[in-house]
């Protein structure tokens, strides 16, 4: 999978650590890492909901997309690997030319790459893609 191994980056990890295991406040986070109290809590939100989504959802959480995955699977409004492997199935989230061009309710989605495709068409847990192109919305 194109996905990323690390959901965490390393400030992230250590807002977390610090936070949840060493006990310390948001302000004394902040005064350590030289930032806003507000910033440490910015980062301490987004690492907490990615740490819960791995826990919960072990290589299928959604944190481990790419970036621009992640904005497809939320932009579509889909919360979840099964609701994007529906859409597909169903062809509500297709892709033309392997994945040049991709679709949602037939209106294409600007800026989404053939490797964003891959990664969730892989994500979502769909056999190996052919290799040829196709019209989803032809008999």
């Amino acid at each position: 999978m194109s996905a990323s191994s690390q959901p965490l980056n390393e400030v992230q990890a250590a807002v977390l650590h610090l936070h949840d295991e060493a006990h310390l406040t948001f302000d004394q986070i902040a005064r350590q890492l030289d930032v806003s109290t507000t910033r440490v809590r910015q980062i301490y939100r987004v690492a907490a909901t990615r740490a819960a989504d791995l826990a919960a959802n072990g290589p299928h959480a959604l944190c481990l997309l790419p970036a621009r995955a992640r904005w497809v699977v939320h932009s579509c409004g889909y919360h979840s690997r099964a609701e994007v492997r529906t859409a597909m199935e169903a062809g509500e989230l297709v892709a033309w030319n392997r994945g040049a061009s991709v679709f949602w309710h037939k209106t294409m989605l600007r800026g989404v790459s053939h490797k964003t495709w891959f990664a969730l068409y892989e994500w979502a847990g769909q056999p190996v893609l052919p290799h040829r192109s196709w019209n989803p919305w032809d008999p």
